[in-house]
């Protein structure tokens, strides 16, 4: 299993037009390789907007309901992030693209709840990406998790 070194794509499709906007600051903020998916799976909300953040070891990309929320909780529909370092930690083993070791999280409710999330690591940064999904069912959740890691993957850094 490929968990380490893999080169980035010389062909890449552009990323999901909601992350578009948030990529050239993000570029300039962050060193952290960004992996975008090239699109997103339907999420709970009436539109996606997108905000960034990075730093010189890590980046967030926060994915809204609605365009001036101001990172209130009711908005949130996601999060895609990347650490450097780090380890897997959630619980059930997956295969992206058949070469990349990923771990999937599904949603749980105990106090509060958490969304299903995906997480892989590839060279030497841990990336994750945590959706509301309009998928019900674990099975749908994991596969559509599963292409958000695949083809931002595949694409290669932007």
């Amino acid at each position: 299993m490929m968990t380490g070194a893999l080169a980035w794509s010389q062909q890449s499709a552009p990323p999901a037009s909601a992350l578009t906007p948030v990529l050239a600051e993000l570029k300039q903020q962050t060193p952290i390789p960004i992996l975008l998916p090239t699109r997103l799976p339907p999420l709970l909300g009436p539109g996606v907007y997108a905000s960034a953040e990075g730093t010189a070891t890590a980046y967030t990309i926060r994915l809204e309901s609605e365009p001036d929320c101001h990172q209130a909780d009711v908005c949130f529909v996601g999060e895609l992030k990347a650490q450097k370092g780090g380890a897997l930690t959630y619980p059930e083993a997956v295969q992206i693209d058949k070469v990349i070791q990923g771990r999937f999280q599904p949603p749980s409710c105990s106090g509060t709840c958490s969304l299903p999330a995906i997480e892989w690591k590839l060279n030497g940064v841990l990336y994750s990406a945590q959706l509301s999904l309009r998928a019900r069912s674990v099975r749908d959740q994991r596969a559509a998790l599963l292409q958000v890691a695949e083809t931002a993957t595949r694409n290669g850094a932007r």
